[in-house]
């Protein structure tokens, strides 16, 4: 619905636009929720004496590798590789570095290092921006598809074709050369289908969606939402104001 000079028009949207804008209210309201619930239970967690001791749940996915993997696998295997990169730094170098501190005698060990596939998939600081943050870039853009993202990819990542973090699809994967892509993580080589991953990946809330949220009239959906609004408008960097002439 839209509204110009006073009057208003209504726009229907087709099958697959409903589609995507319906997907795109539920991610949006499911992640302000979860963001909601991580701050209530943080809040009820806080204490006024600073303790080292803790229990600590984790309970993800396992790491995925099917026929066909598509945004979700990926997604899966991202958590999975930031999680072996913690092991790796707590597990390998924290003790090294104990055992250094202390003149242990010990064996250095090479530790696995995961590093260039995790800049690869999510740098957002310099170039080559990550892949995910290239896939935001390209769901903000008009005509794109996941042809042009596949291709926007590899030209980004020239080095990280070079170390093997990235690499083009194989023949014998029925894939032309821009239609998928290798990622090297720390359990194996995974190919990955980018067919779907701009509608996936695609959050973007039209102006009257926001607007439906913003008038919500369950009380528990508008206190959500009402402090996420708050949240963010605190975490924002505050502009500074022009010195008077």
């Amino acid at each position: 619905m839209t509204s110009m000079s006073g009057s208003i028009y209504k726009i229907p949207l087709k099958e697959q636009e409903a589609s995507y804008s319906r997907d795109a209210l539920s991610k949006a309201l499911y992640g302000k929720l979860f963001e909601w619930l991580v701050c209530r239970i943080n809040e009820s967690l806080i204490t006024k004496t600073e303790t080292r001791s803790f229990i600590g749940v984790l309970d993800i996915f396992g790491f995925e590798h099917f026929k066909t993997n598509s945004f979700e696998q990926l997604c899966i295997n991202f958590a999975n590789e930031r999680l072996q990169a913690h092991f790796n730094s707590n597990v390998f170098r924290q003790e090294q570095d104990i055992y250094m501190r202390e003149a242990i005698a010990w064996t250095p060990i090479d530790e696995p290092d995961n590093e260039a596939t995790i800049r690869m998939l999510s740098n957002r600081q310099g170039q080559p921006v990550g892949l995910f943050p290239l896939l935001d870039e390209q769901c903000r853009l008009p005509k794109c598809t996941h042809k042009t993202f596949v291709e926007k990819l590899f030209h980004e990542h020239k080095e990280a074709v070079h170390d093997g973090a990235l690499a083009k699809v194989g023949r014998g994967s029925g894939l032309a050369a821009n239609e998928g892509f290798v990622v090297r993580h720390y359990a194996g080589e995974v190919g990955y289908v980018a067919d779907g991953f701009l509608q996936k990946n695609n959050n973007s809330l039209h102006a009257d969606l926001e607007l439906v949220l913003k008038c919500a009239s369950q009380p528990f959906v508008k206190q959500v939402l009402d402090e996420a609004a708050a949240a963010e408008a605190a975490a924002a960097p505050k502009k500074k104001r022009k010195a008077e002439a």
